[in-house]
């Protein structure tokens, strides 16, 4: 697994529950509720776009078990965030919130959104 950093602004997100981060919910240029495609969860997420995964939201209501996205060449991990006291969740995952990037074969990695 490669971990990687940069500068992060102006990247489409995907997140299992629109509010945090600050986020719009309603504007879909900045961000979308779950991934598509739980099955290739690569397709319908657009090289550059982040997903922000956490251990309740990400496989409860959004259906999607980290070791999908982890086990997935299509996705990079950016970070991993854990709380300072550990604690399980629904469905047993230890907490945490893990923010990984799509990448893509033929496209820059961390490619930037359309900013018109």
């Amino acid at each position: 697994m490669r971990v990687v950093t940069g500068n992060l602004s102006n990247r489409q997100l995907i997140l299992f529950f629109l509010h945090t981060l600050g986020t719009d919910p309603f504007d879909r240029d900045a961000c979308n509720e779950k991934i598509p495609n739980r099955e290739q969860p690569e397709t319908g997420i657009e090289p550059g776009s982040l997903v922000q995964w956490d251990a309740h939201y990400g496989p409860n209501e959004g259906g999607m078990p980290l070791e999908r996205l982890m086990d997935n060449d299509n996705f990079k991990v950016v970070r991993v965030f854990k709380p300072v006291y550990p604690f399980i969740v629904l469905g047993g995952y230890e907490y945490e919130v893990v923010l990984f990037a799509r990448t893509g074969k033929d496209q820059p990695y961390l490619k930037k959104k359309n900013s018109d």
